[in-house]
């Protein structure tokens, strides 16, 4: 499923950017 698939790839990019935000 596309949508399900576009979710995932959010949620890992809000995840990456919180830590990358987190880091700096």
């Amino acid at each position: 499923d596309e949508r399900q698939t576009t979710f995932n790839d959010m949620m890992l990019i809000a995840l990456d950017s919180v830590l990358l935000g987190d880091a700096e």
